[in-house]
């Protein structure tokens, strides 16, 4: 394969394994039949733990040896913000399938750290780079809204790590204030991105077709769901509940919405695309919208959010099949 074709964007089979370790979980903890999920989603985390030692070693070499360089790229700029993602994917699923120990507790914190460091980064530059007019406003598509959606994912590992799930930083108010006042910080940058990026996103979408991206905004706004209804869990301001949930209700609608709008394209068109790795850009949202209902069902207890969890797995399974039988035929077509 040739270096040059080798970007980011490869990181996207990582996260896709990664979201059906997330979905093993998530029937694990509603109660179909919980320890077969559990352990069926711990396996699946090492196997994707391993292709991300693999992909993460393949692209430094790439980094190195390519002629071009990914931050010349706006999707490729976008897309390097899966490196935060999956520091907090990866620490979250190591809390919960393998160990929460107090000595650990800082490693944790150390991780985060670095993860919300490198997702600022590159929003920074992704934006810089576009009031700067070194890319071209006609080049942005849903695609430049992954370091919005990954700056805002951060709640993913914070949460776990703040009390009244975890005791580790109960006693430590500045460590517990650092934590909260990041959700916050980043839900409040990410939610005006998501509104003035993505209305020059539909845009270009529209003109220029490029479809495998119409499910970003699914995540984008789940996402902004999750942060809201984990607000009043978490002690800090007094977020009233009954607020929390309302918002959260509201933007489950334009979940739902696009999601059905995006499974519909993704049904009459995708198989007439080419062979690309943006089919990845489908699975990643689609798992942030599972744990948005995962969370709504367990502070709610509706049962329409129980139900579409299923429905959402199920959809997730297909394009994730599709998404490797597309990335092997990369693979295929580049060795010619």
């Amino acid at each position: 394969m040739k270096w040059e074709t080798f970007g980011p964007e490869w990181f996207g089979p990582v996260i896709g394994t990664m979201v059906l370790s997330l979905l093993s979980w998530i029937f694990s903890q509603i109660g179909v039949f919980p320890n077969i999920f559990f352990n069926l989603g711990k396996i699946i985390f090492f196997i994707g733990f391993l292709l991300f030692l693999s992909i993460l070693f393949l692209w430094i070499l790439h980094f190195f040896k390519a002629k071009t360089n990914d931050f010349s790229s706006l999707n490729r700029t976008s897309f390097t913000a899966f490196l935060g993602v999956l520091g907090y994917i990866i620490s979250f699923f190591y809390i919960t399938y393998v160990s929460s120990s107090f000595s650990l507790r800082f490693i944790f914190l150390t991780i985060f750290i670095l993860a919300v460091g490198e997702v600022l980064g590159v929003n920074l530059l992704l934006w810089y780079k576009l009031f700067s007019g070194e890319f071209d406003s006609s080049d942005i598509t849903y695609a430049s809204l992954v370091p919005s959606i990954a700056l805002a994912s951060n709640s993913i590992l914070s949460d776990p790590m703040l009390p009244p799930l975890s005791p580790w930083f109960l006693h430590n108010m500045l460590i517990r204030e650092f934590l909260y006042s990041v959700i916050l910080f980043t839900t409040g940058i990410a939610f005006f991105q998501f509104v003035f990026l993505g209305s020059a996103s539909l845009l270009n979408v529209a003109r220029k077709g490029e479809l495998t991206t119409t499910m970003i905004p699914v995540g984008a706004a789940s996402i902004i769901l999750i942060n809201i209804i984990i607000l009043p869990t978490l002690g800090f301001f007094n977020f009233p509940k009954s607020i929390a949930f309302s918002a959260s209700f509201m933007l489950w609608g334009f979940e739902a919405w696009n999601m059905v709008l995006s499974l519909i394209i993704a049904v009459k068109k995708l198989g007439k695309t080419n062979p690309n790795m943006g089919i990845w850009a489908y699975v990643f949202p689609l798992g942030i919208s599972s744990f948005a209902d995962f969370l709504l069902y367990l502070y709610t207890k509706i049962l329409i959010f129980y139900w579409t969890i299923p429905i959402i797995s199920i959809a997730i399974v297909v394009l994730y099949a599709y998404a490797w039988h597309n990335t092997i035929r990369i693979i295929r077509n580049s060795r010619n």
